[in-house]
This record gives C-alpha cells, sequence and structure tokens, in this order.
C-alpha cells in the first residue's frame, strides 16, 4: 500500500531512492555555476568536491526543535499574523492538520474540518486568512488568522473535478496568488489522467471562494508554483526531466519552457529572488543537486551545484541578510547561498529530520519543518557555526539518509490516497516555505 512518507516519494519521482539511501557526510568544496540559454538542456555538472562529515551542532547551538503531535509529517512553512504556520500530512496516518507556532515555541494545531486523508501541503498568505492546498483532498482551503490554528475557521472549497477516485485525483501541492487575489495552484497529476503518470495541470480558483474557474492542461508533473514580478505564473515539473514552465495569468496560455543544464534535474521549489529572478532548487539524486536561476530578460538558466552527493534542496526562501536559504533534505542541513553561488551549511542537530520547507520568521530567525522527525526547527543565524562552506559558485560533500524518510513526490509522484487507516506512512517525511519571495504577498513578489 502507499505507506511511503513524502519526502521519499520526492526521491522516488525522480528516480532518486538509490542515491538517498545510505550516505557519507556533509561537507565543503567549491564548484562552478553552469548555464544554459532559454531552452537549453543537458550537460552535466561539474565534478563534485571531495566528501567529508560535518561538524555537530556546536554547543551553543544555533538551532531549536519544537516537536509536534506524534505521527505529524510538516509539510509547508509560512510567516503570518506575527506566527509561523505549517500545514500537517501523512496520508491517512495520524494528523492532516493545519498548525501554528509563536516565535517563542507554543504550538497549536487544527484538524476540525479536515479529512483524516486530506494531507494538507502547499501555503499562501492572502488577506483573509491562509490558503493552503489538500494533495489527497483535492481542493483548496483556507484557515483564518486571527489568533491561533486551533481557533481558526476551516473553510473548504469544493472539490476539484474527478477529485474524489483514486485513479484520477488531481492532487494539488503547490499554491500562489496573482495580483487580483485569485489563486493558482499546481495539479501534480491531472483530472484526466491516471495517478501513475506524470501529466498535470495548472488551475486557477477565485479568490474569496476558491472556486476553480479555469484548469490549463500540458504539464509535466507540476509540483511547485510561483507569481513572477512579470505578472506570469511560473512552476516547476518535479519529475525526472522536467522543467520550469511560464504561463500567461490571462489565459493560461504557455509562454516558455525552460531547461535545466544538468540533464534529469528535477525541479522543486520555485521563489522570486531578491534579485527580481526566478530561483529554484533542483533534486536529482544523481550525485550533484543545485540551486538555479533563470534570469527573466535573457531566460538564461544557471546552475550553482550543492555541497556533497545528493544534497536534495527542497525548500527556500529569501533571509534578512538577503541571501538564500535552503533546506537540503537529503544533507539534513540548512545551507545560505549568496547570490554568486558561495554556500555554508549548517548541520541539523536530530539526526533524518529531513528539513523540508522552510522561511523568514518575524523575528529574523530561519524556520522550516522537519518533514522526518515531526518537529518545527528554528535556526538563529546570528549565533550560527556552520558545518562545511564553498566559495564561487558552490561547495560540497554530502550525504543522504534512509530512503523511508524521503516521501512525497516521488515529488509526489504515486502518493496515491490510502483509505487503509492500518496502512500509515513509515515514517515521517516529505517534499517551501511557500515562503518569502515566492508568493505575491511574500518577500520581492509584490
Amino acid at each position: 500500500m502507499r505507506s511511503l512518507s513524502r519526502i521519499a516519494q520526492v526521491a522516488a519521482l525522480a528516480g532518486l531512492a538509490s542515491a538517498l539511501a545510505a550516505c557519507g557526510g556533509h561537507g565543503t568544496g567549491a564548484l562552478p555555476a553552469t548555464s544554459s540559454g532559454p531552452n537549453a538542456m543537458g550537460g552535466d555538472a561539474s565534478a563534485m568536491a571531495a566528501k567529508s562529515t560535518p561538524t555537530p551542532a556546536p554547543a551553543a547551538s544555533p538551532f531549536t526543535e519544537y516537536p509536534l503531535t506524534a505521527g505529524s509529517q510538516p509539510n509547508d512553512i509560512v510567516s503570518a499574523g506575527g506566527e509561523l504556520w505549517f500545514t500537517e500530512g501523512n496520508g491517512c496516518g495520524v494528523l492532516s492538520a493545519v498548525g501554528s507556532i509563536t516565535t517563542t515555541g507554543s504550538i497549536s494545531e487544527n484538524s476540525s474540518v479536515i479529512g483524516p486523508c486530506s494531507d494538507p501541503y502547499g501555503m499562501v498568505v492572502a488577506s483573509d486568512g491562509i490558503w493552503f492546498t489538500e494533495y489527497f483532498g483535492a481542493r483548496i482551503a483556507r484557515i483564518t488568522t486571527g489568533g491561533t490554528a486551533a481557533s481558526g475557521s476551516i473553510y473548504e472549497a469544493p472539490v476539484l473535478p474527478d477529485g474524489t477516485a483514486d485513479a484520477t485525483i488531481p492532487n494539488p501541492s503547490g499554491i500562489t496568488k496573482d495580483a487580483l487575489g485569485n489563486f493558482w495552484f499546481a495539479e501534480f497529476h491531472s483530472s484526466s489522467q491516471a495517478s501513475s503518470t506524470t501529466a498535470g495541470k495548472i488551475g486557477e480558483s477565485a479568490t474569496a471562494t476558491g472556486t476553480l474557474l479555469n484548469e490549463y492542461a500540458g504539464s509535466n508533473g507540476p509540483y511547485d508554483i510561483v507569481y513572477g514580478l512579470d505578472k506570469n505564473i511560473w512552476y516547476t515539473e518535479a519529475v525526472a526531466g522536467g522543467g520550469i514552465g511560464k504561463i500567461s495569468t490571462v489565459d493560461g496560455h504557455l509562454i516558455n519552457h525552460y531547461m535545466p543544464v544538468t540533464a534529469n534535474a528535477a525541479p522543486m521549489n520555485i521563489i522570486v529572488g531578491p534579485d527580481k529572478n526566478i530561483w529554484f532548487t533542483e533534486c536529482n539524486g544523481s550525485g550533484t543537486d543545485s540551486v538555479a536561476r533563470i534570469t527573466v530578460s535573457s531566460g538564461a538558466v544557471t546552475e550553482f551545484p550543492l555541497p556533497g552527493v545528493s544534497p536534495c534542496p527542497n525548500g527556500l526562501t529569501i533571509g534578512a541578510d538577503g541571501n538564500l536559504w535552503i533546506a537540503e533534505t537529503g544533507a539534513n542541513a540548512i545551507a545560505r547561498m549568496t547570490l554568486t553561488g558561495t554556500v555554508t551549511e549548517y548541520a541539523v542537530p536530530t539526526a533524518n529530520a529531513a528539513p523540508f520547507f522552510i522561511t523568514q520568521g518575524p523575528d529574523g530567525n530561519l524556520w522550516f519543518t522537519e518533514n522526518g522527525a515531526g518537529q518545527i526547527g528554528k535556526f538563529n543565524p546570528n549565533t550560527a557555526t556552520s558545518s562545511g562552506s564553498g566559495g564561487g559558485s558552490g561547495s560540497g560533500s554530502g550525504c543522504d539518509r534512509d530512503n523511508k524518510h524521503r516521501d512525497k513526490p516521488d515529488v509526489l509522484k504515486n502518493k496515491e490516497k490510502d483509505k487503509d487507516q492500518d496502512n500509515k506512512p513509515c515514517c515521517k517525511s516529505k517534499p517551501n516555505d511557500k515562503d518569502k519571495g515566492r508568493d505575491g504577498d511574500k518577500g520581492c513578489a509584490d
């Protein structure tokens, strides 16, 4: 039955399972960036630096970790109303909920309306609350943010077309909103395709009601999504051989399609960067993973390799320092990357925590979900000592953990609705903050 953790599925989706098995440590090195013109594809990333072992977190650790309800697999995380909000889901396992945590660590959870198999996933902040996708519930929903998660009111929009059958469920994942306040979300599986395929659609729903306005076909496993400063919708295709699509908010037509330099890169999370360009993570499982940039003015794709073997980056956000911050699921680390590609890594204290999504909090710290450990993590960049760094365009050596902790895409690939309550996911894990810079009301995308 469907009992993988979400992050394992992320890995599976791109054929990453073998790369996410046993591994060594995560360390230092430097790799040059690779680039291409628009729509270019192919070429291999530069050779990886030598593997080394990460330094354990220092005694005065910059990390603080907050356990959630037993069995929780936290997914996305965003900042709103002075608190952090996150989704929790593990298929038809223990919990499908939306949670909140204060900057001092007080946790609240709400599953009052959400069905046990709905699997809340992506999030975006809006004027009337936080909207989120239900991966297995086949709909989008909203929770009000006037207080804690437990006191919030949950509204669920109508189920998407053909959203109730395992064979046709559309699996909405990432979500964003445009300048008009309408919501756009990635449907990893199309409502007209069998769930064993990676064909999918991009959906558009009305503000306030979440009622479906349009679905646009033709995407190859769309996973994450962002509204760009060019007023177009950008999305990742989290499958081996997937790329980045750009569609019009006027009529949904495909404007352009961009391929990573590295073959089978499997693009994951996507944001608008501090330089107003499009940035995204790549988890290909074949050795070198990267953070990549699309220069909006030219369409050129540039990759900045990360340290190590299969660090499998997922979450991506902008920090208060103007740098990019990355949740490295496979490397079990949080990393900082400058816009020129210099990387500094910090090992997460809990083994196999599988950091998944990341955002900047109202307190200036980085907050992230630990999908493999069922925790929310906080990282103070002002007190941090790195476990690895690299200059130039990237740095390297890396690792992976137990495959069972790499579970959602496949990114989502074949994460089917499992209504058998006895077949719970074997472990807690899954494939951003819908983070600062990623959505229209966060960071640069306004």
